[in-house]
């Protein structure tokens, strides 16, 4: 049978289902359990060369080789005597054969490959064996699905020979023109058909519509996204919980229905309540969930979850490395810009406040210059930045050194402009260049220089500049000048330093 599932969500997350969203599996996070499997689905969904007995086998391996089996067993068959005959009954010659040959028992839970090993078969697994048979003979067929069951209708625009994938009793049968004409008279009579409706339309397309109104046509390869479900079902009710994500995650990339989804959904539930431990599969989890945003997950929920990972990882146990691949983990399976950035900041200011806060700087320092690249109006984050950068500066002893980082901080991140503490180490940066120049003979690089603290100091008087490095670079520009006997050039100097100190 087609699996129906019913799952309880956790009571973590609340979880509203909804249509399907796009770009919820990716192709590079698909879990392969075999490289015959890995193969399969890579002709399938990349090179667009689809083997269906391969992926309905799913890449199982066996002792025997069960595709050669069957492809020589139809290559047997001989059809030619059914050429001139009506097409229900070279239908019922291929169904009475390939049943008869490979099927022996139905069973709800089964798999495709489980015909090869004991011939035990469900309406899916058997619906793909007939259909690969039509698809060998070029007999044309649809699948339809009904919300508990599959089954294929072979010549579906005229005969409408159904192939029944349940009883062996049944076996298959077409539809008369007699029945058509029966059926919709009969509805006409009840009046669920108007009499213009019946009128306005054939017989065929009435039928076919009211006949199969609660059914849909899929292909095989929609089909092959419900056996995986199914199997993912399987899973769950074995409680292999990350299995079971594996299986809804390559059924969603064959057939992304609601149903498919929302089962998509529970499994990753199901396997993120079942592992509570702070480790990358908690991270891989929370990364995926993130992506049902329209079935009511936040950014708020993902970032509580890393937030607690945070406190367990690194300000309880104090494991920095594991936190690292946690955060890895996470950030790679996100695709939300925003959430992205949100999550880049939570782990550099935590990382960067770890470290400062037990006095080890130099590892603080790349972290909070991460975040105060993505954070830069934050106060906190500017704070402990700017005393970072202070400490760092403090140990350069040349003056071009220090005006470059400050001047690459400032483009990087212009906002900085507007702390004054920030304001205060550039003037004094500029202040210390211009001594620095005039006391290695470069007058003009020096006066470039005093200009640009004059520039800073004088449209901000609320900078803390030191009086004693002010009188300092003025009084190496007034030597400098009095040495070349240009007295009233030094006394310039000497009153304009007066004037800012």
């Amino acid at each position: 049978m087609k699996i129906i599932l019913l799952l309880p969500v956790p009571l973590l997350f609340a979880l509203s289902f909804a249509k399907a969203q796009d770009s919820l599996v990716y192709w590079s996070e698909i879990r392969f359990e075999s490289p015959a499997e890995k193969a399969a689905l890579t002709a399938a969904l990349i090179k667009k060369q689809p083997d269906y007995f391969e992926l309905f086998n799913s890449g199982v391996p066996s002792s025997s080789n069960p595709r050669d089996q069957f492809y020589r067993f139809l290559k047997g068959l001989d059809l030619s005597k059914f050429q001139d005959k009506k097409a229900d009954k070279k239908v019922k010659f291929i169904y009475e054969s390939l049943h008869k040959a490979f099927l022996t028992k139905y069973e709800a839970v089964n798999l495709f490959s489980d015909i090869w090993k004991t011939g035990y078969y469900n309406c899916v697994s058997a619906t793909a064996l007939y259909s690969i048979a039509f698809n060998y003979f070029d007999i044309p067929y649809v699948i339809k699905e009904k919300p508990n069951h599959v089954y294929p209708v072979a010549y579906p625009h005229d005969k409408q020979v159904i192939v029944e994938t349940t009883n062996p009793m049944v076996g298959s049968f077409a539809f008369t023109a007699q029945f058509k004409e029966t059926y919709i008279e009969s509805l006409r009579k009840q009046k669920l058909i108007s009499n213009q409706e019946a009128s306005s339309k054939g017989v065929s397309e009435l039928f076919d519509k009211y006949f199969f109104k609660e059914e849909l046509d899929i292909t095989l390869a929609q089909l092959v996204g419900i056996q995986y479900m199914n199997d993912g079902i399987f899973r769950l009710d074995n409680e292999k919980w990350l299995e079971a994500t594996w299986q809804f995650e390559k059924a969603y990339l064959f057939y992304p229905s609601d149903q498919v989804t929302n089962g998509l959904a529970a499994s990753y539930f199901k396997a993120f309540q079942q592992n509570q431990k702070k480790d990358s599969t908690h991270a891989l989890l929370v990364a995926r969930l993130s992506r049902f945003a329209k079935y009511g997950i936040t950014f708020d929920m993902v970032k509580s979850e890393f937030v607690q990972a945070i406190n367990s990882l690194l300000f309880d146990q104090g494991k920095s490395a594991e936190l690292s691949t946690y955060y890895k983990v996470l950030s790679r399976g996100l695709k939300q810009k925003e959430l992205i950035e949100e999550i880049d900041f939570l782990y550099n200011y935590e990382v960067g406040r770890y470290y400062y806060n037990q006095g080890r700087y130099s590892d603080s320092e790349p972290y909070f210059e991460k975040a105060f690249s993505l954070r830069p109006s934050n106060q906190e984050v500017q704070t402990i930045f700017l005393t970072l950068l202070e400490r760092k500066l403090r140990g350069t002893t040349k003056a071009d050194e220090a005006v470059t980082v400050l001047e690459k901080t400032l483009q990087e991140n212009p906002l900085i402009k507007t702390n004054n503490n920030f304001n205060t180490l550039l003037a004094t940066a500029y202040l210390a260049k211009f001594a620095e120049d005039f006391e290695n003979n470069r007058p003009t690089e020096g006066d470039k220089y005093r200009l640009l603290f004059e520039q800073n100091f004088g449209n901000n008087k609320d900078l803390n500049i030191n009086d004693y490095l002010i009188g300092q670079a003025y009084s190496t520009a007034a030597v400098y000048y009095f040495k070349k006997n240009q007295n009233t050039k030094a006394k310039t100097y000497i009153e304009k330093g007066l004037e800012y100190a």
